[in-house]
């Protein structure tokens, strides 16, 4: 994180994790913080972040809704009709 040496300083432990007071300008190294040379700068560790989370944020943002609209479409029918019909064969005026 920020911390250097045991002190919080936002913006100054040059690696490629940007904290929320490095995005708004906290610390001595202004807006996106202090990046070594090798980083390439604010818009380096950006880009580092971007390319080696591309694939989780993918899988989030477009595979688990599409499995989560499919899993119920398969599951619907065969589970929750038969519990529907034993739940009003008790008399109980409740769906699944």
């Amino acid at each position: 994180m920020a911390y250097v040496n045991g002190v919080y300083k936002p913006g100054s432990d040059g690696s490629y994790t940007i904290t929320l007071p490095e995005l708004f300008g906290a610390g001595p190294g202004g807006i996106g913080g202090n990046y070594s040379s090798g980083i390439g700068g604010f818009m380096g560790a950006v880009s580092k972040n971007f390319k080696s989370n591309l694939l989780p944020m993918a899988v989030a943002v477009i595979g688990i809704p599409m499995i989560a609209k499919v899993a119920t479409k398969v599951l619907r029918k065969p589970v929750l009709t038969p519990a529907n019909k034993l739940i009003k064969m008790t008399g109980l005026d409740v769906k699944l």
